[in-house]
């Protein structure tokens, strides 16, 4: 399991939700640790809201926290109960004053053909990696038109073609990609940039676990190898910085010219 981690730099503050193992905890911490070096908005420094659904997550999680530039909190939620989500903005709100920049990495896959999907299988995917994508939007997205602007990043996966037995992730992916860019168009006039980083296939350690057939060589990628979580993060870090002040509705795989080559 992964964490939701809140990062400010000088006064501001971005919220980053994880959750599964497709982008990886090393990646988001490097991407926070990138962001603390550059003291992008003033001076550099980070809090981070862990979360976690088990009493082996949630110390893993308290224990980063207790390793980054400012005090970290905890905040214990599944990205599935909508109810959660508006406590967990609603403490943002009232321990930190609002949100800055938004990056959401939420995911949940049962790896099933559209034959095999029941109901229950739709729905807590669809409620995990989509509906939960729209919550966090919308709230963040408020509470930043009332902070002149901020930054929103939607992590998906760069395919851009159907994939075998992967019905209701793929499908939740889809809706990721167009939300970012309809978000986009919706929320550009208020200062508010959203974008999505695509990724390919790379090697974090829940990745590692479950696809045992990953080795870091991979002849399907153009490159030749599977990506770290830090190319991931290096992409993040740029969308949520002032370097993209002009980069709005942008789809940005980071696959090692994966998608481009299928």
């Amino acid at each position: 399991m992964g964490a939701p981690k809140l990062i400010a730099r000088g006064s501001a503050k971005l919220i980053a939700f994880e959750r599964g193992g497709n982008h990886g905890e090393s990646g988001c911490r490097y991407g926070l640790d990138e962001q603390h070096r550059e003291g992008d908005r003033g001076s550099a420094g980070a809090r981070r809201i862990p979360r976690g659904r088990n009493l082996a997550a949630w110390e893993e999680a308290r224990q980063v926290a207790a390793g980054l530039p400012r005090k970290g909190s905890a905040f214990a939620l599944d990205f599935g109960d909508a109810g959660a989500i508006e406590r967990l903005f609603g403490f943002v709100t009232r321990e930190l004053g609002g949100v800055d920049a938004l990056v959401n990495n939420v995911a949940y896959t049962k790896n099933e053909s559209i034959l095999a999907c029941d109901l229950e299988t739709w729905t807590r995917t669809i409620d995990t990696n989509l509906r939960s994508y729209f919550l966090c939007t919308k709230l963040a997205a408020e509470s930043m038109r009332t902070r002149g602007g901020g930054a929103i990043v939607n992590i998906t996966v760069s395919s851009t073609r159907g994939s075998k037995e992967k019905f209701s992730y793929m499908v939740s992916k889809g809706g990721i990609n167009y939300m970012t860019m309809c978000a986009a168009v919706d929320l550009a006039p208020f200062g508010i940039r959203v974008n999505a980083v695509g990724s390919g296939l790379v090697g974090t350690p829940v990745g590692s676990r479950d696809m045992t057939n990953r080795p870091h060589t991979n002849a399907r990628v153009p490159i030749g190898h599977v990506g770290e979580p830090n190319d991931v993060a290096e992409a993040v870090a740029y969308l949520v910085s002032s370097r993209a002040k002009y980069v709005v509705g942008a789809m940005v795989p980071v696959d090692g010219g994966l998608d481009a080559s299928v």
